[in-house]
């Protein structure tokens, strides 16, 4: 009997996977692959670790470290030569079989060098056969990856991956460190071998997957080489892959050789593996828990920068301490750091926009051909220089930042091409399939025409929209419209009308007594819209008043006046169904007849509620100017009032100019005005943003002119007004003077003594309203002229309590308004400490009865009829006496709203 797990042992479960999945994101089904292959390149990259130290220190220990630029030519070399053998065992045995051989080779091959003495030959010959065997096996392993990988799935999956390769590297590290602490350093021979060995049998044993074919003509390295050239993206990022590839071989050449000028040969098998141990955790960390944030935060692109950055930081510590060991230290740590984790995952990635040709042709050259000549030449480089000019770590240092600086510029500029090539990869039409129906053979077009019998209804629907996208509906038979599915059926009278076919007419009049409705109103649509309207009878259709009004539609729109069609006087009158109204005005706004403005109005002046999201649309077909007047005047109705503004939209210029004049006339309704920006907004033209900023510059109800920002925000946001500086300034430093203004009148109120008056709740709370108003229009105008800036961000980090935050929100905007007026950037400077209700407002000013005075005399003048009226029972209960005339004034002109809220109060 199965065990249950308690219920905190399942929530934690819960929680831990919540953790990981914030940073490994397998879906349903990869999970076995996606742990095969991580597990493959574990194996892969702990016996690399594990050869790669033996060899290090075998290496220093036989022969001089001045013998380095020597081997790095000779593995160049050879790598030209092991490549091809590469290129043929891939070919003739497949990328997963090619990749079993080649782990076989390497533990045969690693074994062979296991010897007590091994002699500067032996170790000159083993730095080789690392070198080589590693390269073929990453080569080998990358490319069989791309081929089970989609894109997508790339993108989610490679840092996965390759922090299992990281781990690898973590285990192989920590297992040489273990043995050469009690066995000699040939020992990690015997360990890498035993892990090639396993690492084999884990391919084998890998899950199947579908992989995508590789080219199998033989690519001869030069045609692949002009391949490289044609394409700009390929030959940016050859040029990327082998400035990194110089750079990096000079930190290893500077490390070795200062590892093995300050360590004896004894010690350095122990302190290079315990150095990679160290190396490869920290690899692991930033794997695990970086990678993949700075690729979803900053891209493929920038991700490529931060190793080249850090090699640069690690160059400037250098030479300013004049530490050429710490620079050393410095320098091998970062690229063991992140060379294998970000940079290995980036550098995936820039292959995955590559069809499978290109990957094949391009990425053996760029891995092993072109990185090992450029490793040659980095070799003769480095044996000119240390030969004969006597070069030191600085100096390397100096090539270092140098070649650094060419790799970020390089980085910088696949920017475009990379994001144009993934879109392309990602549904692009170079993604589109090869083949249309013209290309299918007589027994494939059979397999569709039978599968159109089939009882199955999803088989025949498949089969019809495979004809129907491929515009070949004419090799559906009629005969189909026997098929017992109602939903074939209806399917089939949509595709099989066509010009110069009749065979399906008989068989369509026979539908349009069938049981199911939605057949027999396909029935009459395919009929009347192709024009065979002998058997349609809108008589016949007494107690089905959608068929007898679409019937009735087509009769009437074959004749010179259809809305004077007899078979349509019933419907557009009172007695009409609301839903053979509703089906009628559905097939006008189908209509390519412009006849029917005259119905459209009879519907309308019916006043039906029920027609008035079916109305608009309608209206906007007759494209009759008559309707505009209508259709502005149903947006102060809440159902329609979306339909409403599309079909205004639909006018054109005069539905436009209609709205404007609609918005300057002071008899509009105030309902019907206040919708009336959101529906000039939806015109997404200049003209709409002109009127839009005239709206907020004129003397306008607040509300509206709130709604004519939001309205502005919208085109602005979509790219479809781009205002000008000139009309949008003023009414920014208009907006922050109002708030400036407000906030200080209230500052300067509240600094009052004492308990305050029951008056001054309301009073002050309304002030403070109006003020965070005039603040968050002068924003939203602000972001007019800075969309990419999220200033809503910035209103709430002014108004919030948080002096951080308010620092960074007025930080953003002294940087925005940079070469703007002075008086604008002093109000600009100065909104951060007047925040009522803040801590940034100083509360604790001294009162002054010359400034609530001042304050209070112009509140008693504002032009929102509320505060003047609040200002002025404020005044009162404070004793301002010597105001009493403006008090007067400002309670004689607002009694009403005084009298409404002692009402109210009651």
């Amino acid at each position: 009997m199965p065990s249950i797990s308690p219920p905190d042992s399942l929530g934690a479960s819960s929680g831990l996977r919540r953790f990981w999945a914030r940073f490994v994101d397998v879906h349903p089904g990869e999970g076995r692959t996606v742990g095969g292959a991580c597990f493959i390149l574990m194996g892969i990259v702990a016996a690399h670790v594990l050869l790669e130290t033996a060899r290090d220190a075998l290496f220093l220990t036989e022969l001089d470290a001045g013998a380095l630029p020597f081997v790095y030519l000779a593995m160049a070399a050879i790598s030209l030569l092991t490549a091809g053998v590469d290129r043929l065992i891939s070919r003739a045995f497949g990328r997963k079989n090619a990749l079993v051989l080649g782990l076989m080779v390497g533990a045969t091959g690693t074994i062979f060098f296991y010897s007590e003495g091994m002699g500067q030959a032996r170790a000159f010959a083993l730095y080789l056969w690392a070198g080589v065997i590693t390269t073929l096996l990453t080569v080998q392993f990358w490319l069989a990856v791309a081929q089970r990988f989609t894109p997508a799935q790339g993108r989610r999956l490679f840092g996965l991956l390759a922090a299992g390769g990281v781990l690898g590297g973590v285990l192989g590290s920590l297992g040489g460190a273990l043995l050469v602490e009690r066995f000699p350093i040939q020992s990690l021979l015997i360990a890498s071998a035993t892990l090639h060995l396993c690492t084999a049998w884990a391919v084998t044993a890998a899950p199947p997957a579908t992989e995508v074919a590789s080219p199998e003509r033989r690519v001869a390295m030069r045609e692949g080489l002009g391949a490289i050239r044609q394409n700009t993206y390929l030959v940016r990022v050859g040029l990327l892959l082998q400035v990194s590839v110089a750079t990096l071989l000079l930190v290893d050449y500077v490390f070795k050789t200062e590892m093995a000028t300050r360590l004896p040969p004894a010690q350095l098998g122990v302190s290079l593996a315990r150095f990679y141990a160290v190396m490869n955790g920290v690899a692991l960390v930033v794997q695990v828990f970086v990678t993949m944030h700075i690729l979803q935060r900053m891209g493929t692109i920038l991700a490529l920068t931060i190793l080249p950055l850090a090699l640069l930081a690690s160059g400037g510590v250098g030479l300013v301490l004049s530490a050429p060991l710490l620079f050393v230290l410095l320098a091998k740590g970062t690229d063991g750091a992140l060379r294998f984790s970000l940079h290995r995952v980036s550098s995936e990635l820039l292959f995955l926009p590559l069809t499978p040709e290109q990957r094949a042709r391009s990425k053996p050259l760029l891995d092993s051909v072109l990185s090992r000549a450029t490793q040659a030449l980095v070799a003769l480089l480095i044996l000119l220089l240390t030969r004969f000019f006597g070069a030191t770590a600085i100096t390397f240092a100096f090539i270092m930042a140098g070649l650094s600086l060419v790799w970020i510029a390089l980085a910088i500029s696949l920017r475009k091409p990379y994001l144009e090539r993934f879109r392309g990869a990602l549904g692009g039409s170079e993604r589109r399939p090869g083949y249309t129906l013209f290309q299918l053979d007589l027994n494939s077009v059979a397999i569709l025409v039978e599968a159109l019998s089939s009882p199955d209804e999803n088989r025949v629907l498949t089969a019809m929209s495979l004809f129907a996208e491929e515009r070949r509906s004419n090799l559906v038979p009629a005969l189909v419209l026997y098929h017992p599915s109602p939903r074939v059926l209806a399917r089939a009278l949509e595709i099989l009308p066509a010009p110069r076919r009749s065979d399906w007419i008989p068989l369509a009049e026979r539908l349009l007594d069938h049981e199911d409705g939605q057949v027999r109103l396909a029935a009459v649509r395919a009929l009347g819209m192709s024009g065979h309207l002998a058997k349609v009878d809108p008589a016949s259709f007494g107690d089905q008043p959608g068929l007898a009004a679409l019937a009735a539609f087509f009769l009437a729109e074959a004749g010179p006046a259809p809305s004077e069609h007899p078979a349509l006087q019933k419907i557009l009158s009172a007695e009409g169904d609301v839903h053979g109204q509703i089906v009628l005005l559905e097939a006008i706004m189908r209509s390519k007849s412009a006849g029917w403005a005259e119905a459209v109005l009879a519907l309308d002046a019916l006043g039906r509620a029920e027609l008035d999201r079916t109305l608009p649309a309608a209206m906007a077909r007759t494209k009759d100017p008559r309707f505009v007047p209508l259709l502005v005047a149903r947006l102060s109705h809440r159902d329609g009032r979306t339909e409403a503004r599309d079909a205004l939209v639909g006018f054109g210029k005069v539905g436009l100019d209609a709205l404007e004049a609609a918005l300057y006339d002071r008899q509009t309704p105030p309902a019907l005005r206040l919708h009336i920006p959101r529906a000039i907004s939806r015109f997404s033209n200049e003209q709409a943003g002109e009127i839009l900023v005239d709206a907020m510059a004129r003397d306008l109800p607040g509300a509206i002119r709130y709604k004519a920002l939001r309205g502005l925000g919208r085109l602005v946001s979509h790219g479809e007004y781009a205002p000008s500086e000139s009309r949008i300034l003023p009414l920014v430093e208009l907006n922050l003077g109002e708030y400036v203004r407000l906030s200080t009148e209230l500052r300067q109120l509240r600094a009052r003594p004492g308990p305050r008056p029951l008056s001054g709740l309301l009073f002050f709370g309304l002030l403070e309203d109006k003020a965070r108003q005039a603040l968050e229009r002068a924003l939203r105008l602000f972001q007019t002229l800075h969309p990419r800036e999220d200033f809503r961000r910035v209103f709430y980090g002014l108004v919030s309590g948080d002096a951080q935050s308010r620092i960074a929100a007025t930080e953003i905007l002294e940087v925005t308004s940079l070469g703007y007026s002075e008086s604008l950037r002093v109000l600009l400077r100065t909104i951060a400490d007047n925040i009522p209700g803040t801590s940034a407002a100083p509360e604790e000013l001294i009162f002054g009865e010359s400034e609530e005075l001042s304050a209070l005399s112009d509140l008693l003048l504002d032009a929102d009829p509320l505060v003047a009226a609040l200002s002025a029972a404020y005044a009162k209960e404070v004793d301002r006496f010597e105001l009493e005339p403006a008090i007067e004034k400002a309670t004689r002109n607002n009694a009403w709203l005084l009298e409404s809220q002692e009402d109210g109060a009651r």
